[in-house]
């Protein structure tokens, strides 16, 4: 064996050493791939053929997770600068009624669903704020650190609404982070107006 061939084996196996300090996936997929190449290139050359064949196979594999990894951050990216939309969520909502003068929810209460309005009007008291056919209610608690109520919710009107649990909402926006930008920004809206409200109020 030369001495580069020798040097090739210790670069391979200082690159594959590397990756498993690596936190961030997409540069271990960067020096996985880096790893594989220097591998392919010592099992060929010193006819080591399990390591050139197990090379071979591993290095499509972390490509393809690469693109895969570079896809999903154009989405999540494509997600915080577009509209906000939640209608993916509402084939997993459960429909529900609700009558004038009912409590939605109060103040410190645990949340564990998120509301749709589909008709009638829900008031948030402490902020003087009606959400309306629509829009969404409940949904500050539902990411709240310590996932309680911020304030009471009363039902103005007769109305329907669809209801989906805290547990199923994280569920799907772990597996779709594209949706997962879209309402964590929707969050983002709603904490920004209830400021304004507060604002307004108070002058």
């Amino acid at each position: 064996m030369s001495g580069w061939q020798e040097f090739i084996g210790y670069l391979g196996t200082g690159l594959a050493f590397m990756t498993f300090y690596m936190k961030a996936m997409l540069p271990l997929r960067y020096i996985a791939v880096s790893s594989n190449a220097a591998f392919i290139v010592y099992g060929y050359y010193t006819g080591m053929y399990p390591v050139l064949v197990l090379h071979l196979m591993l290095l499509p594999l972390n490509i393809v997770r690469i693109v895969e990894l570079q896809r999903l951050m154009a989405q999540v990216a494509l997600a915080g600068q577009g509209e906000v939309s939640i209608e993916v969520l509402l084939p997993f909502m459960t429909r529900h009624s609700f009558k004038a003068g009912d409590t939605l929810f109060r103040k410190h209460d645990p949340a564990r669903e998120m509301y749709y309005i589909l008709q009638g009007v829900v008031r948030i008291e402490e902020v003087g704020m009606d959400i309306g056919p629509g829009q969404v209610a409940g949904i500050m608690g539902v990411f709240a650190p310590a996932r309680t109520r911020p304030w009471d919710a009363v039902c103005q009107t007769d109305g329907e609404m669809l209801m989906l649990s805290e547990k199923k909402l994280m569920e799907i926006c772990y597996q779709n982070p594209q949706l997962g930008m879209s309402v964590t920004r929707l969050v983002t809206q709603r904490a920004i107006a209830d400021l304004g409200q507060r604002s307004g109020g108070e002058a």
